[in-house]
């Protein structure tokens, strides 16, 4: 009988363990979190709507692919999203402009997005299936920028 009590009373510190755990983590299991505010976003925003934000002007284009295939005339610069760390300087301070971010497929940039709004950064813009998707809907992608 001790012995079934030590096991109820071992799973029961167990049980309380996960509970507390859970709570500590935010409970993130269900896309919940328990923070009061919501962590700041980038948005994905699509070629029609990146042909508009260039129109209207104030914004910074980066390419942030690590193998540059091309690059979308109008592109302010090009760096590696794996050292956008490095370049800092080569950025608008935060609030100056629009920041949007591409790449070959789109992974680069959500990257380098999530990068950008930790340091402050809160007008960040993604293309949805960057270099690529722009290409298949015609629109012109021209050579390699130098860095």
């Amino acid at each position: 009988m001790e012995k079934r009590t030590e096991l109820l009373f071992l799973r029961a510190i167990i049980l309380i363990l996960l509970i507390f755990g859970l709570l500590l983590i935010g409970t993130k299991v269900f896309g919940e979190t328990a923070a009061a505010d919501p962590e700041p976003s980038y948005t994905v925003i699509d070629a029609a709507e990146l042909e508009a934000m260039m129109a209207e002007g104030d914004c910074f284009i980066v390419n942030v692919s690590f193998r540059c295939d091309g690059y979308i005339p109008g592109t302010d610069w090009e760096i590696p999203f794996n050292l956008i760390d490095h370049y800092w300087d080569f950025f608008p301070q935060p609030g100056e402009a629009k920041i949007i971010l591409y790449c070959n497929g789109g992974f680069m940039s959500r990257v380098a997005a999530r990068r950008l709004l930790a340091v402050g950064y809160t007008e960040v813009y993604v293309l949805r299936g960057g270099l690529k998707q722009w290409e298949l809907e015609g629109r012109p992608v021209v050579g390699r920028i130098s860095r």
